[in-house]
């Protein structure tokens, strides 16, 4: 554009510039120099000083915030105004999405021109004023939808925490604790543990569902619903193909997983939403314990003498595909032990040096911990949390921990 009229007509479209005395504008055109920017260079960088005010041409600038896009700038349209006149650092990057052609007007010809030309001053003082009004608008819209984004995060977590149990089964001679905490406001994983025809059975759920924050949340109250729903229910814990008398544990939980998958993996299939789960069905008289780890972290089993051992996978992660089968396992609690179920978030959690947590030091804490479910799982909570400090969350922690009295 080495036009001066090209250069003129330029400046005198970009909105910061409209308006501007004929004189200034003449001045500005005389002084700005043309820059061809290629698409994905920086052209102004957050926290850094700016010097000049660039019209834009051709092309389309991003303004952003690290990777949070904030604007995208066009033909027609300026930016670096306030960094320029006060001398002060960047609120923000703009990088080129495109091939741009610019035009860069310098801090030097914009004092220039204030001294040199009779109500350049006033001229551009009310430009500044313009665009601080336009900013401060920007900032109070951001701040207020920032606001209700809070209000409603806060509702979805209330929500979130009313599909969790408000209180854990009382069974004599059994303990059953549990501990929750999301990295975000909401989060995937959920625990649930619940009676079946009385006290007859327990249930005992720990699930982590792909991914995290709200999506994640709302598949967590589905895939919590549909188990619970379906193990409670005479129309689909027994029979539906599946060998097993209406009540009969490995029934239970072959056909609660099955109906939970298959609704998944047939109605939500496109999401590519899973979750990876264990469900145990506990009889208190006898301690015996029917369960199906489907792809799950494995459940620690816990006696006096320190780990005894793990509750291994029996089947796939659930809602990925229809059809599929889950192998029910089994085993018998004697008094004195227990069971700890947990999600990756407590083996994988970080402290601000991202160390982790780490599987081996849980199986240590479990080995020497406090007896009980209740003392076990505040003890290893407190100790995650105390590893993490400071350090951002990237995973929900769960844990979920069933114990029979030693007295029993």
């Amino acid at each position: 554009m080495a036009d001066l009229n090209a250069r003129r007509n330029a400046i005198a479209r970009a909105r910061f510039f409209l308006g501007m005395p004929d004189a200034v504008i003449d001045h500005l055109a005389a002084a700005a120099t043309e820059e061809p920017v290629p698409a994905s260079r920086p052209i102004l960088v957050q926290d850094e000083p700016g010097d000049a005010i660039y019209v834009v041409v051709e092309g389309v600038a991003r303004v952003h915030d690290g990777a949070t896009l904030l604007a995208r700038i066009g033909a027609g349209e300026s930016f670096g105004e306030l960094s320029t006149f006060e001398e002060s650092v960047c609120s923000a990057s703009v990088t080129a999405e495109t091939d741009m052609r610019l035009l860069r007007l310098g801090r030097s010809p914009l004092l220039d021109a204030m001294e040199a030309v009779p109500g350049a001053g006033a001229a551009l003082t009310r430009s500044l004023c313009r665009c601080l009004r336009e900013r401060t608008g920007q900032i109070v819209h951001e701040a207020q939808s920032r606001q209700m984004l809070e209000r409603e995060m806060e509702i979805g977590r209330r929500i979130q925490a009313g599909f969790l149990p408000s209180r854990l089964p009382e069974v004599a001679g059994w303990d059953i604790a549990a501990y929750f905490r999301a990295a975000r406001d909401v989060g995937g994983d959920f625990y649930d543990a619940f009676e079946i025809d009385g006290q007859r059975h327990i249930g005992l759920i720990v699930g982590d569902v792909c991914d995290k924050g709200v999506g994640a949340a709302l598949f967590m109250t589905l895939f919590r619903s549909l188990l619970r729903a379906a193990a409670k229910s005479q129309d689909y814990r027994g029979g539906a193909g599946i060998a097993g008398a209406a009540g009969d544990p490995p029934a239970i939980l072959r056909n609660s997983l099955r109906f939970a998958n298959d609704y998944i993996a047939r109605t939500h299939g496109d999401t590519s939403m899973f979750a990876t789960l264990f469900f145990g069905l506990l009889d208190p008289v006898s301690g015996q314990l029917h369960y199906v780890n489907a792809g799950h972290e494995e459940p620690l089993l816990v006696g006096t003498g320190g780990v005894k051992g793990t509750l291994g996978n029996t089947g796939p992660a659930v809602g990925l595909f229809e059809g599929v089968d889950f192998d029910v396992a089994d085993l018998v609690l004697m008094p004195g032990e227990m069971v700890l179920a947990y999600t990756d978030g407590v083996t994988d959690a970080v402290d601000s040096g991202g160390k982790q947590f780490t599987a081996g030091r849980m199986r240590d804490f479990a080995a020497a911990g406090p007896r009980g479910a209740t003392g076990l799982v505040a003890g290893l909570a407190d100790a995650v949390e105390r590893h993490m400090g400071g350090a951002v969350r990237f995973d929900d922690v769960t844990i979920l921990s069933v114990s029979r009295s030693a007295r029993d």
